[in-house]
């Protein structure tokens, strides 16, 4: 019989030690379940041979796990009866465990899927890791993500991507995208390629300008790409030049794109279209124009003068009925005139040949003048005319002809656009560097719809007053062209009902 040369005192204290021991493992497994359970990653740790040693609770939500999946061996092949969903292995998933174990103590990721009972999808990434002790496969680590949100921001990516891909190749208009910083070419689509005679893959990395290669006689204006962004992608044209060395008129537009993620220092979208046609058309346009306008306006001056002859008797008495038919007559021929003449001015306007003597000027000499050749017109209305000056109004630069051409216009507009029995307030002061003339009326007003497009071609309000008025719609586009090309600005002010302000400036002389 063996016999223990130990004390009771000795056992009690061998006891303690172990049972503070074991304390110590229990705490210890609890706070690394603890810590476990207080990840995102689901992770399920298993021996060797295959056996579930333990997972977390956010492994057993990700793939509706069974409590009879923890603690026995399982094998791939029926791994699907322990989930209460449904898993769909990706295709660089493990065939077989052993093929997990024997990973040469490297990790492998694949994507599963896992399909609630309502058909709701759940993506995880799972990476298998090996737990090496002593260089020696002792166990395996797999860790579950959540990449659904992930995967889904990716195929809508990938479906947007198709969608700008589907409209940058098939747009009729030349596209080609650039970084903002260097202008250095990042993509370019089919239609630019035919419009300027390069490939994609010759342009990709090099400097736009090499491409777009502004015309001579264009030099002295600044980049159009610089031009159309400052203007907040305003349309521009100019002359561009070819492969082959052709130039050929161009409308480009260019506008900035400043998310960073795109690309690190922002890129610049340009569209260019080919207008060469349509300029050539309108050349033509403004030829017969002028032609026609030239044609008629001598035919109809000389009809205009014999008419005003006879209106004065130099050809002998006429019957009050003769004279009310000559009247009749004479002022449609002294608006087929005036009709004329506009169409003359907008043609010298568009080609860049109108010419403009600028010179000083005595402002409100040229006013008076004005109102003095349309007071009839007021009085004929009830309508008065006021003129409020500012003392000693400096000169202004402008064309006499140009000048007196536009204050006519706007002053004639208030009355026509004024009920009978109101007034007109022009009043001139001195801003700044400009001589600034106000033109008030007290008439319908204007809607803020017609506003956007008072200054454009052949426009006509339509309101009580103007079925009246009549008129080609040009006299305001032609005022606003005169006025810029003299170096000024005219903006408009206007409520229903409230009548109407047309605010011009012109340059003083300095």
């Amino acid at each position: 019989m063996l016999k223990f040369n130990i004390t009771k005192r000795e056992i009690d204290k061998i006891i303690h030690e172990n049972k503070l021991l074991f304390e110590t493992l229990e705490k210890e497994k609890k706070e690394l379940k603890l810590i476990q359970n207080s990840m995102q990653d689901g992770l399920i740790i298993l021996d060797t041979k295959g056996t579930v040693l333990s997972c977390n609770d956010s492994v057993k939500k990700m793939l509706g796990m069974k409590d009879c999946f923890i603690g026995a061996k399982r094998d791939l092949n029926n791994i699907q009866e322990f989930f209460n969903k449904k898993i769909i292995f990706g295709k660089d998933a493990p065939a077989t465990f052993d093929e997990i174990v024997n990973l040469n103590k490297r990790k492998i990721d694949y994507n599963i899927i896992a399909i609630d009972d309502k058909g709701g999808e759940t993506i995880l990434h799972v990476i298998i890791s090996p737990i090496i002790e002593n260089k020696e496969v002792v166990g395996i680590l797999a860790s579950h993500r959540d990449i659904t949100e992930l995967e889904n921001e990716k195929r809508n990516a990938k479906i947007e991507k198709r969608k700008w891909e589907a409209v940058f190749d098939h747009t009729a208009d030349g596209v080609v995208v650039i970084t903002n910083r260097n202008r250095l070419i990042v993509g370019a689509n089919p239609a630019f390629e035919k419009i300027i005679g390069f490939r994609e893959a010759e342009m990709v990395g090099k400097d736009i300008h090499g491409y777009m290669e502004i015309h001579e006689s264009d030099r002295e204006d600044e980049c159009l790409i610089k031009k159309s962004i400052e203007r907040n992608g305003e349309e521009i044209e100019g002359l561009l030049k070819r492969s082959n060395g052709e130039h050929f008129w161009a409308a480009l537009t260019a506008s900035s794109v400043a998310d960073h993620s795109i690309y690190h220092e922002g890129l610049i979208i340009i569209t260019v279209r080919d207008i060469t046609k349509e300029k050539e058309i309108e050349q033509t346009k403004n030829e017969f124009i002028s032609i026609v306008s030239h044609e008629l306006r001598t035919p109809l001056t000389a009809i205009k003068g014999y008419l005003s002859m006879m209106i004065k008797g130099d050809s002998g008495p006429l019957e009050p009925k003769q004279l009310h038919f000559l009247n009749r007559i004479y002022l449609s021929t002294e608006r087929m005139v005036n009709l004329a003449e506009d169409l003359l001015v907008i043609n010298r306007l568009e080609t860049n040949r109108l010419v403009l003597n600028m010179i000083p000027l005595d402002l409100p000499k040229i006013l008076n003048e004005v109102l003095d050749e349309l007071a009839l017109k007021g009085l004929s209305r009830q309508i008065s005319l006021n003129q409020i000056v500012s003392k000693n109004i400096p000169k202004v630069l402008a064309d006499s002809d140009r000048l007196r051409q536009v204050l006519f216009n706007l002053i004639d507009n208030a009355i026509k656009y004024s009920y009978n029995g109101s007034r007109v307030d022009i009043t001139v002061s001195a801003e700044n560097d400009f001589i600034q003339v106000q033109i008030k009326d007290s008439g319908v007003g204007i809607s803020d719809f017609d506003r956007e497009k008072l200054f454009k071609k052949f426009v006509r309000i339509q309101n009580e007053l103007s079925i009246k008025a009549g008129g080609s719609g040009l006299g305001l586009y032609i005022t606003k062209n005169l006025i810029e090309a003299q170096g000024g600005s005219i903006v408009v002010e206007s409520e229903i009902g409230k009548g109407s302000t047309f605010i011009i400036k012109l340059p003083k002389n300095k």
